[in-house]
């Protein structure tokens, strides 16, 4: 355990060394870029052993149990989270993915290779609480050496790490492990099957390009390691905690614990608004330069195309599928335009974390605080504010506290029986017809759908209300990130 300590440690200081040397010469720049830098060194080589151990001990907790609370067992949040693999597919051409699945079987020795190289770079996420899944909890201080020991066990004669003292604490820990771990079985698969793909598409393509221009396999191999890596990191996203923005990431020079527990899982929308951003520099600089071979200058185009063909789905089918197909960044912005323009009612998903966003149901619930009546604040706070809420919805919401996917269960249960499989599907997906789902069929082309000719039944009375309950009970789902 020293060695493994040792070798991570030497590790991390060499990138740290080669960044340090890579500063620009700029005095302001240099020295903003090397606080950052040190900032995310120190929380990558000892985690947040520097923090009082009450402060991680809660910190932990209340993390632990909001990611049970609001994605444990998630099926719709699975669901998104494997449709975002999209976004990739987008990047390196539909018809190049296509081929990649034509052929991934027909070369066993480059397959052997690749599994070789998943099993060493630990694409097969086998710990149900890896960061990777589980929203970037972290154990409450890091690998201690001296808190550890090594035990045999007298039958199996397998060795196991186990904590020295603290018994109490450790027991609570590792049942929340377990709890957290098995309320993430589907984000497990899910994760497994995005970045296995692109990894495996990522690493064939740069091989096969590195060895046909003439390179070494060992070299070829090395590059293309290397290269479907950052590709990995860059779709589906690196949640570890070094590498989420200081904000968030518990940074001892920013919020800290704080800004861990008040912003829970924002990581995700922040990562995919960067990895959007940077793809529009990229765009624009390859245009500028006019090269047009560039595939950087056509990604951007080719994600507005996504978010177009959904919205031409949408209203093919008369149902929303931007909760299938979403995109985060542009649902967000419509929300802001919505809300400076005065509109009413606007409750977007949030830009608070799942405790504090408890916090603020609690406390209207029971009339302690009282939020003020603005468009800003229903932006902000979203669907906590539970003078705004339907009886239905705040009963939906207290359940939620407990676990979300729970709370659908009644819903479900009804739609079941009083009607098809699909109206579980519809509920549990939030997969609604909506106002301009069915005012898109009304323009051209989809007026002149053969199966829109039928006349419509109009909703009144107490199916229009129950419709709509329906439909604001989705928001509220998806308003707590799930």
């Amino acid at each position: 355990m020293d060695a493994i300590s040792f070798n991570r440690t030497n590790y991390l200081k060499s990138i740290y060394l080669k960044g340090a040397e890579r500063l620009p010469r700029d005095g302001d720049t240099a020295l903003e870029l090397k606080k950052y830098i040190n900032d995310v060194f120190t929380l990558a080589g000892r985690g947040y052993q520097d923090r009082p151990v009450w402060v991680n001990k809660m910190t932990r907790a209340i993390t632990g149990v909001e990611f049970l609370s609001k994605i444990g067992f998630g099926v719709a949040t699975a669901a998104r989270n494997t449709m975002s693999g999209m976004y990739f597919i987008q990047s390196v051409g539909n018809l190049s993915f296509a081929r990649y699945l034509r052929d991934m079987n027909k070369n066993d020795e480059l397959n052997t290779k690749i599994t070789k190289i998943e099993k060493e770079q630990g694409f097969k996420f086998e710990d149900l609480s890896s960061p990777l899944f589980t929203e970037g909890l972290l154990p409450t201080e890091g690998l201690r050496v001296s808190d550890v020991d090594i035990r045999i066990d007298p039958q199996t004669k397998q060795a196991s790490l186990q904590y020295k003292n603290d018994k109490g604490w450790q027991a609570f820990e590792s049942g929340l492990n377990r709890a957290t771990g098995a309320g993430a079985i589907f984000q497990k698969v899910t994760e497994n099957f995005l970045r296995k793909h692109m990894f495996r598409y990522s690493f064939m393509h740069k091989y096969n390009q590195l060895t046909d221009g003439g390179i070494s396999d060992a070299r070829a191999s090395k590059a293309a390691t290397t290269h479907s890596l950052d590709m990995v990191n860059k779709y589906a996203f690196e949640y570890s905690a070094s590498q989420k923005a200081p904000i968030v990431g518990g940074t001892p020079s920013n919020l800290g614990a704080a800004g861990q527990v008040a912003f829970q899982f924002m990581h995700y929308p922040m990562s995919f608004l960067q990895l959007q951003s940077s793809l529009l520099r990229n765009s624009k600089d390859a245009v500028m330069a006019r090269q047009w071979n560039n595939s950087d200058a056509y990604i951007p185009l080719k994600f507005a195309g996504l978010y177009l063909f959904t919205q031409l789905m949408s209203g093919v089918t008369n149902t929303d599928l931007n909760r299938l197909m979403e995109n985060d960044i542009v649902d967000r912005i419509k929300n802001l335009s919505d809300a400076l323009s005065g509109e009413k009612d606007i409750k977007g998903r949030g830009f608070i974390g799942p405790a504090v966003g408890d916090l603020f149901y609690y406390a209207t619930l029971n009339e302690w605080i009282k939020l003020p009546d603005h468009q800003i604040t229903d932006l902000v706070v979203g669907y906590n504010n539970a003078y705004k809420l339907t009886d239905e919805q705040k009963g939906s919401r207290l359940l939620s506290t407990f676990n979300v996917e729970m709370s659908k269960i009644p819903r479900n249960w009804k739609a079941l029986q009083n009607g098809t499989i699909w109206s579980v599907m519809m509920h549990e997906f939030g997969l609604y017809p909506r106002a301009w789902t069915r005012e898109s069929r009304k323009k051209f082309p989809l007026k002149y759908l053969p199966w829109d000719k039928k006349s419509k039944r109009t909703l009144k009375g107490k199916d229009k209300k129950k419709f709509s309950s329906d439909i604001e009970l989705q928001k509220l789902y998806r308003a707590m990130g799930v």
